[in-house]
């Protein structure tokens, strides 16, 4: 099978993945609204939460939508529940530039109002800094639904 008909055939079995289970991430850094959805929560570089491995005492929750944005998010806990993690790392990626924990005052926070049938739907808030700089943003209003969640 060719890499086209692989694809194609990939793409036919995701059609029929109903709607409440695509993936959808919202958040806004200084004013700015940040959406997608329609990444289906299938492809885990779209939206997943996993253990780095068996022994990790650490969770990662990661965001991508293909075209620049990307949210990772380290969880400082080895079993997962649906609570508040005020105390996770991170850092974000957008378009071309490069923000993370490096100053003081810096946090982010994820929260995770549910767990169900294998899936995410949460919240965060950060403030974090340009790489290289000491211009801030704020991520603030986030939100998430139907993220994997991969044990």
């Amino acid at each position: 099978m060719n890499q086209q008909t692989s694809l194609n055939k990939m793409l036919l079995e995701l059609s029929y993945i109903p709607k409440e289970r695509w993936t959808s991430f919202r958040f806004t850094c200084n004013e700015v609204l940040y959406e997608w959805d329609k990444s289906l929560a299938v492809y885990s570089l779209n939206g997943s939460i996993f253990k780095r491995d068996r022994k990790s005492e650490h969770y990662c929750f990661q965001a991508e939508n293909g075209n620049g944005f990307t949210l990772i998010m380290s969880l400082n806990t080895a079993t997962l529940e649906a609570a508040s993690y005020p105390d996770c790392t991170g850092q974000l990626k957008l378009e071309k530039n490069n923000y993370s924990q490096s100053k003081i005052g810096d946090f982010m926070t994820l929260i995770i109002s549910s767990l169900y049938d294998g899936y995410a739907d949460g919240t965060m808030v950060g403030q974090i800094t340009k790489h290289r700089s000491s211009d801030k943003i704020f991520l603030v209003n986030g939100e998430f639904k139907n993220v994997k969640v991969l044990l």
